[in-house]
C-alpha cells in the first residue's frame, strides 16, 4: 500500500490491485482468489470505482471489476465513485 496525504488527521493508504496481483498467473485456484480477495476488501473497508469514461465506464465492462464490486457489497465495505472534473461537462 502507498501512503498518501492525511485525510481528517488520519493517514491515507491506497492499494491498486493491477500492480499488486497477477490474477492470471495460475499460481492459485480461482477459489483461493475469491476467498483472499474478499478478505482483503473487507480488511481495507473501502473501494473506489473510477467511472471513466462517464458515458460508458470501463470498469463496468470488466468481470474482475464487477467481482470487486460484489466483494465490496458482500463485506459491507464503503463504495466511493470518482470522476474527472470534465466528466460533469460531458
Amino acid at each position: 500500500a502507498e501512503q498518501g496525504d492525511k485525510l481528517d488527521g488520519q493517514a491515507v493508504f491506497f492499494w491498486i490491485d493491477a500492480f499488486v496481483v497477477r490474477k492470471a498467473s495460475g499460481l492459485h485456484p480461482k477459489e483461493w482468489w475469491a476467498d483472499q480477495f474478499m478478505a482483503v476488501i473487507q480488511s481495507i473497508g473501502n473501494t473506489i470505482l473510477i467511472l471513466e469514461p462517464w458515458s460508458d465506464p470501463l470498469p463496468l465492462q470488466r468481470s474482475w471489476c464487477l467481482w470487486e464490486l460484489l466483494c465490496t457489497a458482500r463485506t459491507g465495505a464503503r463504495l466511493y465513485f470518482a470522476l474527472k472534473p470534465s466528466s460533469f461537462q460531458e
